[in-house]
């Protein structure tokens, strides 16, 4: 193997270790002959393998050790994740280069409405910064190196913009870097991001897309951006934003996995089996649907105004919130509700006019998995004020098809 062979390998080799910046450049510059090293003796190749076949391990071990999807899931409070989560991930996905970056799609997980990715973004040149797309170069370095959930070292009080300019870690270039998803059908779905910078300079990014509607396959496209820091004028010049695009195939998990035959949680639905007039607030729940997916239940409570007085001193602020029956009463009444599932909690919306003039409403939401019951304690709430109003309790029955339809 000659020079220029084992300079490439490092190279590409050193890509996915897990260590310092400043670190990393020096190896691969000593590689180029722009530093010296003094040894006692030439280096036989023999050492120069060795050498290699430990950063190929190391490389590999790096790359194991990443931030994953349910890494990042398990850091959101009171989540429960049932134990073959992994079972629904799929695992190096696809990749795709731009000028700046090699991106790794290196977990996907789908269930039919909601697509979970991580992404490896790995600069093509050591000396590249990449932040996450709410970055400041004034935030806290620790922010942007640590996952979410995780503690910070408190003792390191630099920002971004201090480590950028640190000479020592040889940074050259900083790109503030966002990612998104277009169903050209149902459009772009609603979620949220999380960021983390490796030591080796990869920015992984997770994505979380909820579409509108329930499909069991679904084609997108994904759009990495990625806008450079103007040194001269100290801010990110939007102008000279790049980006990359790629087509991605979405197949729901929740009918299709690794081993159906194995899988622990099959998509079923369940719907309440009668309608409840909560009085003090003026509506009428006329259903509630839960449909079981393999890392949480989704549910939908449709509900009717039928007295607009009573109904207006919420301020159109109603909630509903889904009670544990054996939680202590002297609990705070955030304390007694139901664990939520991955993808959040509630958010209501109304289905046939604007909040002045509708009549019907839906709110939407998940609970944790292991929250899975015959009957649900449902309670109504002004999530402005925090007053609580009437509760009362559903009972479920396996749904029909027609049940799945909107009721309205």
């Amino acid at each position: 193997m000659n020079r220029p062979e084992i300079h490439r390998a490092v190279h590409e080799d050193m890509q996915a270790v897990r260590v310092s910046p400043a670190l990393r450049r020096r190896a691969l510059e000593a590689m180029r002959g722009k530093e010296v090293i003094q040894v006692k003796k030439k280096i036989s190749m023999a050492l120069v393998f060795a050498l290699m076949a430990i950063l190929l391990c190391t490389a590999a071990l790096a790359a194991a050790n990443r931030a994953g999807l349910l890494d990042f899931l398990s850091g959101i409070p009171r989540t429960f994740l049932p134990a073959d989560a992994s079972d629904y991930v799929e695992s190096d996905v696809a990749s795709f280069s731009q000028e700046d970056v090699h991106v790794n799609i290196r977990e996907l997980f789908y269930d039919g409405r909601t697509a979970r990715i991580v992404l490896d973004i790995v600069p093509h040149h050591s000396g590249a910064l990449l932040l996450a797309p709410d970055s400041a170069v004034q935030d806290s370095w620790q922010n942007l190196i640590t996952l979410p959930g995780e503690a910070v070292d408190e003792a390191d009080t630099r920002t971004i913009l201090d480590v950028y300019q640190e000479e020592e870690n040889g940074y050259t270039s900083m790109f503030l870097v966002s990612v998104g998803t277009q169903d050209e059908a149902d459009g772009s779905g609603s979620g949220w991001r999380e960021f983390v910078l490796e030591e080796d300079g990869t920015l992984v990014c997770f994505i979380e897309e909820t579409f509108q509607q329930d499909q069991p396959e679904r084609d997108v496209t994904l759009t990495v951006f990625l806008t450079p820091y103007d040194d001269a004028a100290a801010q990110f010049d939007e102008q000279s934003c790049r980006r990359a695009s790629m087509p991605l195939s979405l197949v729901s998990s929740a009918q299709e996995t690794p081993d159906a035959a194995q899988a622990s949680v099959p998509e079923d639905c369940f719907v309440s089996t009668e309608a409840v007039l909560y009085e003090d607030i003026g509506v009428r729940v006329d259903r509630v649907l839960m449909t079981v997916k393999p890392l949480e239940i989704y549910y939908s409570i449709e509900y009717t105004v039928v007295d607009r007085e009573a109904y207006a001193l919420t301020d159109d602020g109603l909630l509903f919130e889904f009670i544990d029956p054996d939680a202590p009463a002297e609990k705070e009444p955030w304390e007694q509700r139901l664990a939520e599932g991955p993808g959040g909690g509630e958010g209501a919306f109304p289905l046939d006019g604007d909040l002045d003039t509708a009549v019907h409403y839906r709110q939407e939401g998940t609970l944790a998995l292991d929250e899975q019951a015959d009957r649900y304690l449902l309670r109504a709430y002004d999530c402005w004020s925090k007053q609580r109003f009437d509760t009362h309790t559903f009972s479920m029955r396996p749904a029909a098809k027609q049940d799945t339809a909107s009721s309205f």
